[in-house]
């Protein structure tokens, strides 16, 4: 059995990534599968969270104001 860990994240009015570099270190040491959403506004925190271990990534309203440069993906 497949276990997960799911957060949701709060972004500040400064549009920066809250606890990113914590939540990557949780996802890595605690063996999880991890799903991280909220707040997520471009690719490059799609990339971040990514890259750093964490297995899905939620889009919210991202995915529906700003699909064409969500689908542009390098």
């Amino acid at each position: 059995m497949d276990a997960w860990l799911w957060l949701t994240l709060t972004v500040q009015k400064t549009q920066k990534l809250v606890n990113a570099d914590l939540i990557a270190d949780v996802a890595k040491a605690s063996g999880l599968s991890v799903e991280v959403g909220g707040g997520i506004r471009d690719m490059k925190a799609v990339e971040y969270y990514l890259s750093r271990g964490i297995n899905r990534v939620i889009l919210g309203s991202a995915a529906v104001k700003k699909t064409s440069s969500l689908l542009l993906m390098p």
